[in-house]
């Protein structure tokens, strides 16, 4: 799978963050640092983040894979953080997707106040700001399969997005703010199955899921025309839609 950025100037200039693509099992689909903002190695402010990170770990998988907390009060020492799993995994492979996350944020991101990871079953966010119940569209991360579709990319896109879109009122709808389905579609070969996801991070309210799901589907001819896969991350919603099954049953 391929990867990008959108809006990459405009944020190297108005965001200052670093953006780390890194490969290996146990390493994020993508990562986030921002460079705005700094803490001292064993400060308040680090203490707190191991503190918080572990407690998000451990109650997310008991809380059907999302939960958000803070810790500690004033520039140097409040933080803080949201975890969210794939709608589809189990408890425990929720629980240890997060306690990784929460060891690589520390090597992929050291000293950083900010940080995003998204992994495959699930997303660690982080700040030294109060985030909770607002869209966060910034950066949005296109992660692609290289190979184009055998027909029909026109009407494949518009298959494509037909799919996403019914997942996007589901999401919105749904109390787990998660949707998942299928579709038949007309490719030669032999791929006549389209599956996909949509979900946002529960902070949010209903409405806000539906405006974050549309502004990323809408960045469908920029991230994926004719792909045969691919997806679009954001710190409060993502999407993935593929030619083979890759959701748990």
């Amino acid at each position: 799978m391929a990867r990008s950025a959108s809006s990459a100037l405009r944020l190297l200039v108005c965001f200052a963050v670093v953006l780390l693509a890194v490969a290996g099992d146990d390493s994020p689909l993508y990562s986030v640092c921002s460079t705005s903002a700094n803490y001292t190695a064993n400060g308040a402010f680090d203490k707190n983040l191991r503190t918080l990170t572990s407690l998000l770990a451990a109650v997310a998988p008991t809380a059907a894979g999302f939960a958000v907390s803070s810790l500690g009060s004033g520039v140097d020492a409040y933080v803080s953080g949201l975890a969210m799993c794939r709608g589809d995994v189990s408890s425990p492979e929720c629980g240890a997707c997060l306690a990784t996350a929460g060891v690589r944020a520390r090597e992929l991101c050291p000293h950083n106040k900010q940080a995003v990871l998204w992994f495959d079953h699930c997303m660690l966010k982080y700040s030294d700001a109060d985030f909770f119940g607002r869209v966060d569209l910034d950066p949005q991360i296109y992660i692609y399969n290289v190979n184009n579709v055998s027909s029909d990319p026109a009407r494949f896109d518009a298959e494509v997005a037909e799919l996403l879109g019914k997942l996007r009122a589901e999401a919105a709808a749904s109390s787990l703010y998660f949707a998942a389905g299928e579709t038949g579609i007309a490719q030669t070969g032999g791929d006549r199955e389209l599956h996909g996801l949509a979900q946002c991070t529960r902070d949010l309210p209903r409405a806000d899921c539906d405006l974050c799901l549309g502004a990323i589907i809408g960045q469908l001819p920029s991230c994926c025309a004719g792909k045969r896969g691919g997806r679009v991350l954001s710190g409060s919603c993502n999407f993935r839609y593929e030619m083979y099954p890759f959701l748990n049953v």
